[in-house]
């Protein structure tokens, strides 16, 4: 089986709803027949299939899911936008109090010739931040 490493140009008609999914065509070597001729119905399933962002839950949606869950680098706001269409509460999960650092760090942010030393971290990675350049997360973490 060969896959094609090239990006593909962006194409209009995969957005439309209404637009047939090809079929999957994968010659075996030996007996030189197709998968699709084997496998005449398409196991793919669209999630945008009659439902709407209001109309998901955790059992239409498991690849949201296992994102939310097992990502621990996954990007603020995409955790947020996973959230809310899974309609759970973001903010339930964990208390997002102050992170105090074992030792003062410079500030990871600031440049190294304002030399801003805290003992504060970003709550959710605890890279060193100062109090000019922290809301609860650094900017990485909150997706600014």
């Amino acid at each position: 089986m060969t896959y094609n490493l090239r990006r593909r140009p962006f194409r209009q008609d995969l957005l439309d709803e209404t637009a047939e999914v090809p079929a999957v065509v994968e010659e075996d070597e030996e007996n030189g027949r197709s998968e699709s001729e084997e496998n005449s119905e398409c196991e793919y399933s669209d999630a945008t299939d009659a439902t709407s962002e209001s109309d998901m839950n955790m059992d239409d949606a498991p690849y949201l899911l296992k994102k939310y869950n097992n990502t621990v680098t996954l990007r603020r706001d995409l955790k947020v936008d996973i959230a809310e269409i899974l309609g759970l509460d973001v903010h339930s999960e964990r208390g997002y109090e102050r992170v105090k650092l074992p030792k003062r760090l410079r500030c990871a942010d600031c440049s190294r010739k304002t030399d801003k030393k805290t003992n504060e971290g970003c709550a959710n990675c605890l890279r060193s931040i100062c109090d000019d350049h922290r809301l609860i997360f650094c900017k990485t973490c909150s997706g600014m």
